[in-house]
């Protein structure tokens, strides 16, 4: 290797990329697809507060649809998007 670098002038290393900074908070631990109740003790367990959202949809009765936030978040309060086939808290039409 000497050789081959002969008469060439050093030549520095890159340098190496300074770490990712993480954003502050916890993880989300994934929920979409599960049951409210197996997505609640989830939550629960990473130190998460849950409330739930009721949202008129075809899918399984109970399904989590979506969290928010979905990813990091302090610790605190994660809102469940949970599938339901019927109006939540309004009265069925003609009454």
């Amino acid at each position: 290797m000497t050789e081959v670098l002969a008469g060439r002038p050093p030549t520095a290393l890159p340098r190496t990329p300074a770490p990712q900074e993480q954003p502050a908070g916890r993880v989300v631990p994934q929920v979409l697809g599960l049951g409210v109740e197996e997505a609640r003790a989830r939550l629960d367990d990473a130190g998460f507060t849950v409330v739930t959202r009721p949202v008129r949809s075809r899918r399984p009765e109970g399904e989590v649809l979506g969290a928010t936030p979905s990813r990091r978040a302090p610790a605190g309060t994660i809102t469940l998007s949970v599938a339901t086939r019927r109006d939540a808290g309004r009265a069925p039409a003609g009454r």
